[in-house]
């Protein structure tokens, strides 16, 4: 009994993100990363009630969660051509993921999100320490 309590308690947090449409977004296989470290992964994508949406649930780490508020943006990676260039190109081999970014401020944690369509222009920075 105590070794399951402890497995499950150090499970992540599970957040659902919702997109236009998942392509290539796999439950059990597509991570979800955070500059460029694994967080997490999807457990179930589905759709949503009026099937408008997909919802992609994702167990990611709990320690994060402090982090994850209403400045967190998500959007999934994938090979694709532009007048910027090729970006995602080393999605081919290991598959779409979910990449996430926030600031390193901790706020009120949410656990529902709305994806963007893309990458941002520029990622957020990281303050240096010094």
């Amino acid at each position: 009994m105590g070794v399951a309590w402890k497995s499950f308690s150090e499970r992540g947090a599970l957040i659902e993100i919702a997109f236009p449409d998942a392509a290539g977004v796999v439950a059990g296989q597509t991570e979800v990363k955070y500059r460029d470290v694994a967080i997490g992964r999807v457990e179930k994508v589905a759709f949503s009630d009026d099937l408008s949406e997909v919802i992609v649930s994702a167990r990611v780490e709990k320690d994060l969660m402090a982090y994850l508020d209403e400045d967190a943006r998500f959007w999934v990676v994938r090979p694709e051509v532009s007048v910027r260039g090729i970006t995602g190109l080393d999605t081919v081999l290991s598959g779409v993921f979910i990449e996430g970014s926030w600031d390193t401020n901790a706020g009120e944690a949410r656990t529902r999100f709305v994806a963007d369509s893309g990458a941002p222009l520029s990622r957020r920075a990281s303050p240096v320490a010094t």
